[in-house]
């Protein structure tokens, strides 16, 4: 969660710190208030580490008696802030959740993906996009190189 401080004073905190107008704060999930009940740090033993990468966490997660409903992309609590928390959470959340799904599956039906160029993927050198770190943020490397074949006959009407 990010915030600018907009205050043209600035904003004071109980310890008498002020921070200055224009500057950027943060903080992430490891942050949130221990006492809120409804966090649960979403960790189960039979899964690899977060670093790799593992595509049935979420599903597996909601294989856990009690927890069939939660875990999911939409989820709007204190796992899950990327749509916001509590009564600032997202309300279009659940229309963008469709939208991403109806495009990725277009582009799996129109189109054969591949890494380089070419597609030639990693047998030819081109392997997974480095991450970058940007800010508080982190995302794959714009400049990596992705292939897009069109499926003969596929969409068209």
């Amino acid at each position: 969660m990010t915030r600018v401080i907009t205050a043209p004073s600035g904003l004071t905190l109980s310890t008498g710190h002020t921070i200055p107008q224009g500057v950027t704060i943060a903080f992430g999930n490891p942050f949130l208030p221990k006492s809120d009940v409804s966090y649960k740090p979403l960790t189960n033993p039979d899964q690899p580490p977060l670093t790799q990468f593992y595509p049935w966490r979420y599903s597996d997660l909601r294989k856990i008696p009690g927890e069939e409903n939660n875990h999911q992309f939409v989820s709007a609590d204190a796992n899950n802030l990327s749509f916001g928390y509590g009564r600032h959470a997202c309300p279009g959340r659940f229309f963008a959740s469709n939208e991403i799904k109806v495009l990725i599956v277009e582009l799996l039906r129109r189109y054969d993906l591949g890494l380089g160029p070419n597609g030639e993927g990693e047998r030819e050198g081109y392997s997974r996009p480095r991450t970058l770190e940007m800010g508080f943020a982190y995302c794959a490397d714009p400049k990596a190189k992705v292939h897009f074949r069109s499926r003969e006959g596929v969409g068209k009407v």
